[in-house]
């Protein structure tokens, strides 16, 4: 079972002696761009990281207009005033820009009607929704006078992650603010979670609970790997299985809904399944992973290109599709109206199909006209 995490100020401390043996390990395991970090990794050059990127995490408090049940159970001379909640602590978020801007969970903002932040020094600021996108569970929020020393995390790469990296979960987990704990990435490109419509998450054991929503996944640099969204359980509390929005889908998300207030997806109008290894076989493409167009829509990008039902899609662009979720994730990152390579195994060969992609429908929602 999957939890999303809204509804828990302390530093935490990270031990010495086992940061100490993970400096070993990630010293002895080569990994790209990693000379800076494989050298200073030790425990007071890991504090100091985790020390630096709590600066740039928010708790995020919101308020909402109670329900006109809700309201009933008032006193009467307060009903019909259009009342509205107390603040309460629903997760986290991470800075992005000086000017404001602010990542964070669609779940943690969608029913707000007004937006609390509290920066790691206890200061407390207004934020404006940008927009949010229910299907990928990101939102966007802007300080409304952001303060001029604001510390905005660096950007990572997320596609450059590896298994095993050691990595930081931040944020506010059942209100405590600027807490911080210790894993590595467990799993990569993982989908068919059942959270929200494109999944692409970033795995990890490092600990993360009710209120860590919104909060960053940090590299060992210090830079932003993921946006901390849900867990896997069976109690609602951490199990050592936790899935981040990896940095990279994030940023996309963040540019398109700032910069058009709306989420622009590709299209194909298709319908598929996982290819079995069974029907591998039968194919001719051995135990070859892909995936099965089963129906195509008349008159789709699909269709109009000359896929066919029957087709087994084995890469878009270059990348190996080894699975439905893959697949629809790939084709909702690529522009409407840009045309992509399809390699589909088609009889007993391959075929390259170039297709001119459509607009997928959006669900997002703009918020404040001033973006």
């Amino acid at each position: 079972m999957t939890h999303r995490h809204g509804p828990w100020p302390r530093r935490a401390q990270l031990a010495a002696p086992a940061l100490a043996a993970l400096a070993w390990l990630s010293a002895t395991t080569p990994r790209d761009a990693s000379a800076r970090a494989a050298t200073a990794l030790d425990a007071t050059a890991f504090s100091d990281v985790a020390e630096r990127a709590v600066r740039s995490v928010v708790n995020v408090a919101t308020t909402r207009r109670l329900s006109p049940r809700q309201e009933q159970m008032l006193p009467p001379w307060f009903r019909g005033r259009g009342s509205i909640d107390r603040p309460a602590s629903l997760g986290s978020g991470v800075i992005i820009s000086r000017e404001g801007l602010v990542l964070t969970n669609n779940h943690v903002v969608e029913q707000a009607h007004g937006i609390e932040l509290t920066l790691h020094d206890g200061r407390k600021l207004e934020a404006r929704l940008v927009g949010r996108d229910p299907q990928s569970d990101i939102a966007v929020l802007r300080i409304a006078r952001p303060p001029a020393d604001l510390e905005p995390m660096l950007i990572a790469d997320s596609s450059k992650v590896r298994l095993g990296e050691i990595v930081l979960a931040i944020g506010s987990p059942f209100g405590l603010a600027q807490t911080v704990t210790l894993g590595i990435i467990s799993a990569k490109g993982r989908a068919n979670v059942g959270i929200v419509d494109y999944e692409d998450f970033v795995q990890t054991d490092a600990s993360i609970n009710p209120g860590n929503s919104g909060g960053a996944l940090v590299s060992a640099t210090g830079e932003l790997l993921g946006i901390n969204t849900a867990i896997a359980s069976r109690s609602g509390g951490s199990q050592g299985i936790g899935f981040a929005i990896p940095s990279n889908m994030a940023m996309a998300i963040l540019r398109s809904l700032v910069d058009k207030g709306t989420v622009e997806r590709g299209w194909l109008g298709v319908r598929i399944q996982d290819l079995d290894a069974r029907d591998a076989v039968a194919l001719g493409l051995s135990d070859r992973p892909g995936v099965r167009i089963v129906d195509l829509e008349p008159g789709s990008p699909a269709a109009v290109a000359g896929l066919r039902a029957g087709d087994v899609v084995l890469a878009v662009e270059g990348t190996a599709m080894t699975d439905a979720a893959r697949l629809r994730v790939k084709v909702a990152g690529l522009q409407p109206g840009s045309v992509a390579r399809f390699d589909v195994w088609r009889g007993k060969q391959a075929v390259a199909v170039p297709v001119r992609l459509g607009r997928a429908p959006s669900l997002a929602v703009a918020g404040d006209k001033e973006r």
